[in-house]
């Protein structure tokens, strides 16, 4: 067995597949196999694609029903799940607010704005069945930016099942599956990168996600939230440090309450890991979202996680 690694770019992330394989003829079959998946799921639920299915959905609010496959169905009936048990903070429609928040310029919208745009928001207003969802507000959309990156790592990591890998690791933009340990019995070392590293020193390391696999050594720790030991299952995080500007001291994120329309505030950083990388990524997401009852409610969960909060203090669970 002999390890193997490909690097490559996807959904707007630096990615990299790690796994142990008997041959580079193999391997070679393998990678092109998860590069194909990983391109379809992205041609069909990516937001800045045109011809995209989900563009198809959203251009088509107020008009028409567009006819869905069973990956889609899924996929809505997962979100339905998140928003039941985040009492309606995880919606999908919430995507809409982007337009209206614009952190390449680092604009403030006016609340006028914001309640405008808030109109349409409310996932309990999409129509959706086994075959078709039709949005009936025009204006409204959905985006499945918080499911579908952590949703490919597991299917890659369904993908590598199938194909008797036993040994890897899927990393798509710091969204990560880990299929058992290495060839040696020893867990996959993962660094959970601390969001007080300087966003210059981020930008400078060639692996821009929030979550860094190294062979040899994982990240240094003063550098990292905490370094961890995976043998298998799906970690995924969230944060408000990678998109975020500041005006007046205040810091505004990409992560908006589905309720005030603005970003959320309470805690900068929250890993999580679960069996499947895509529930690790919507809990990661929801603890964000409930803000300062963020940590109450993971702790609730007993689930293992780590997080940081807007003054820097840690916290952290483990199984």
């Amino acid at each position: 067995m002999q390890f193997y690694q490909n690097k490559f770019s996807a959904m707007g992330s630096p990615c990299a597949l790690n796994f142990y394989c008997s041959s580079p003829v193999k391997a070679q079959q393998i990678f092109s196999l998860v590069i194909k998946e990983v391109k379809r799921l992205e041609d069909k639920y990516s937001r800045y694609l045109a011809n995209s299915l989900l563009s198809k959905i959203n251009t088509s609010a107020g008009i028409q029903k567009v006819k869905i496959d069973h990956e889609t169905f899924a996929l809505l009936a997962y979100a339905e799940q998140a928003y039941q048990i985040s009492d309606g903070l995880f919606d999908i429609t919430t995507g809409v607010l982007r337009h209206i928040w614009d952190f390449k310029k680092q604009q403030i919208p006016s609340q006028i704005q914001i309640e405008n745009s808030l109109q349409l928001v409310d996932w309990q207003l999409v129509e959706w069945q086994q075959d078709y969802i039709y949005l009936p507000v025009k204006g409204m959309e959905i985006d499945f930016g918080g499911i579908v990156k952590e949703y490919a790592a597991d299917a890659v990591a369904a993908l590598l099942k199938s194909k008797d890998i036993k040994h890897g690791l899927i990393d798509l933009g710091g969204d990560i599956h880990v299929l058992g340990p290495d060839i040696h019995n020893k867990p996959w070392p993962i660094a959970i990168r601390s969001p007080q590293t300087p966003a210059k020193l981020r930008k400078n390391q060639k692996n821009q996600t929030t979550h860094i696999f190294e062979q040899k050594q994982p990240e240094a720790p003063q550098k990292a939230l905490a370094n961890i030991a995976m043998t298998h299952g799906g970690l995924a995080s969230s944060g408000d440090y990678e998109r975020n500007f500041i005006v007046k001291g205040k810091k505004y994120s990409h992560l908006l309450h589905p309720k005030t329309g603005w970003p959320v505030h309470g805690l900068s950083a929250v890993s999580v890991w679960c069996e499947q990388c895509v529930m690790a990524g919507t809990i990661a997401t929801i603890s964000m979202l409930k803000q300062e009852e963020g940590i109450a409610w993971l702790n609730e969960l007993e689930i293992p996680y780590v997080a940081m909060d807007h003054v820097g203090g840690t916290y952290q669970h483990s199984s």
